[in-house]
């Protein structure tokens, strides 16, 4: 496991430049700024230090570095410094190894709300589908967290894409698994919610007719007793 061997405490004053010492005869493997209000400022790291964080991300005790490190991977990608395939190849590995809702929870949002900005191709061939099997194995992972396992289900929904060069199907997953037929996701509660972020999938999924999407929206409208039509 990686461990954090120091700490300090800065204020960050109205100066022009601020330096920080700190131990090196220990040779830390990475330096990384962490502070307890992440959006308090902006993260900038060494090359050394990136590659250490993203090779053993999974390794580190510490919860609020994990969740920092996923901030500065987002505004990373968001300012164009790295690929946001790039940031979601490490999210995708990391999540089905978190054992921490909140971590989870930030690194899911982190790259859900870099999905906009990826070129659409892109994001529906190939970013997307391996979102959805990283989240798909969480699931399994949680079935029994009930404070992990919805949040989990949102995620899945919304990274659910259809791919055609790819050849990913993951919408007619979202089918499946409301008709209670896919074998992986059928035992998985959906909420109301759920259905209808499928239903608005299903109205966007070119391969299916008109008399389809308005075949599973009439099937989530008999169930729907709440006011969110």
């Amino acid at each position: 496991m990686a461990e954090i061997y120091e700490t300090k405490q800065i204020v960050i004053k109205n100066v022009e430049e601020t330096v920080i010492e700190y131990d090196g005869s220990k040779k830390p493997s990475a330096i990384f700024l962490n502070n307890n209000d992440q959006a308090l400022v902006r993260n900038i790291v060494d090359n050394t230090s990136a590659k250490f964080l993203r090779d053993n991300i999974s390794n580190i005790k510490d919860d609020m570095t994990k969740i920092v490190y996923f901030r500065y991977l987002y505004d990373e990608a968001r300012d164009g410094n790295i690929s946001i395939y790039q940031v979601g190849e490490i999210i995708a590995k990391f999540v089905p190894t978190e054992r921490d809702e909140t971590v989870i929870r930030y690194a899911l949002f982190f790259i859900y709300s870099l999905l906009p900005l990826a070129p659409k191709p892109l994001k529906v061939n190939y970013l997307m589908p391996i979102l959805f099997d990283s989240t798909l194995k969480a699931i399994q992972n949680f079935k029994d967290d009930k404070t992990v396992h919805p949040l989990l289900v949102n995620y899945l929904v919304w990274f659910a894409s259809y791919g055609e060069k790819s050849k990913v199907d993951n919408v007619a997953r979202l089918m499946g698994w409301l008709d209670g037929t896919d074998a992986e996701l059928k035992d998985f509660e959906l909420s109301n919610a759920n259905k209808w972020d499928i239903v608005i999938a299903i109205h966007k999924y070119p391969v299916v007719s008109n008399s389809t999407r308005e075949a599973y929206f009439n099937k989530v409208a008999e169930t729907d007793s709440s006011d969110e039509m």
